[in-house]
């Protein structure tokens, strides 16, 4: 008995030993946004991302703040690093979410991001308190600005 379960354990042992593990960092795993809004005769939102050489193309949807579900609007090559909305209403706010499709595994990374050309602005909702530790301030400093 004592044998067979040393026969099992090493088994088991082997079978997770021999998995690759691999860490994902936040930015693989998601998709850094930029909106850039434009006003004038045609309104355009532009949104922007950081390339990505792993990425096989993006999927945009589109919904307007008071919906509940996304609508597909564009699909882009996987080395675009930008779309523009060209199909906006001034006065709405939209919502945006990309899907990055990454060629290993066919793994998925998303990011979400809300723009409109003159949107009146609602009501305060709150306030918010980002407490950051001076050693990571320095690093931190350019999102912080953002």
């Amino acid at each position: 008995m004592k044998t067979f379960l040393l026969l099992v354990g090493l088994l088991v042992a082997t079978t997770v030993v021999s998995v690759p593990l691999s860490a994902q960092s936040p930015k693989t795993v998601s998709v850094l946004l930029e909106t850039v809004v434009q006003d004038g005769a045609t309104p355009t939102v532009t949104l922007r991302w950081p390339a990505d050489a792993k990425a096989v193309e993006y999927s945009i949807g589109r919904k307007e703040r008071t919906f509940t579900a996304f609508n597909p609007v564009a699909t882009v090559a996987g080395t675009a690093s930008e779309w523009i909305d060209t199909d906006v209403e001034t006065g709405v706010f939209y919502e945006y979410v990309i899907e990055k499709t990454i060629v290993k595994d066919s793994l998925f990374a998303y990011g979400y991001a809300s723009a409109g050309v003159r949107v009146p602005i609602g009501p305060v909702r709150g306030h918010c308190l980002l407490l950051a530790d001076s050693l990571m301030f320095t690093a931190l400093a350019p999102e912080i600005a953002r």
